[in-house]
């Protein structure tokens, strides 16, 4: 009996060591990640280097429309976005009721499509004002950029083995 007692704790105790070694071995890893709050910067290697040099290499003037640009665009989505979300709360309540209306459903459906139609007509037009202030070597690169397709990968970081999402202008 007494030896059961000893190998319980001997095991429980094991048990303990294992959890709180293998907990520190997983805190070390740091909140972003293997590279830790580090590789947040330029200096991190999974940013989207080409787009970043493309963006310090612009003169401030346009870098300032840009960004002036990026605002008003980031403004006229955000109601949008927040109406397309409503109606999806809508939708899915409605398909959870005990007797969904197929009727509702289908004009939820048609405004979310409206609106996301609305949404790809601003990012177009972003897109074509964006164009319209870059000249030369800086425009060559912005198209080179689209036609590469927007990146945008998880947890919104930029880089080259990330996947899906969007771009950085």
């Amino acid at each position: 009996m007494n030896t059961m007692k000893k190998r319980g704790s001997t095991a429980l105790l094991a048990l303990l060591i294992v959890g709180l070694t293998a907990g520190s071995a997983f805190a070390q890893r740091g909140p972003r990640g293997p590279r830790g709050p580090q590789c947040q910067g330029p200096n991190c290697k999974m940013h989207h280097r080409p787009m970043m040099k493309f963006f310090q290499t612009l003169p401030d003037a346009t870098k300032a429309k840009l960004m002036q640009l990026k605002l008003k665009k980031k403004q006229a989505m955000l109601p949008l976005k927040a109406e397309l979300k409503l109606l999806g709360a809508k939708l899915r309540v409605e398909l959870s009721s005990a007797s969904p209306n197929k009727g509702t459903i289908e004009r939820l459906i048609q405004k979310k499509l409206a609106i996301k139609g609305k949404l790809m007509r601003l990012k177009v037009n972003h897109k074509l004002e964006v164009k319209s202030l870059l000249t030369g070597k800086h425009l060559e690169m912005y198209n080179m950029h689209l036609l590469k397709g927007e990146r945008k990968g998880k947890r919104g970081h930029f880089g080259p083995h990330r996947w899906g999402g969007k771009g950085r202008f």
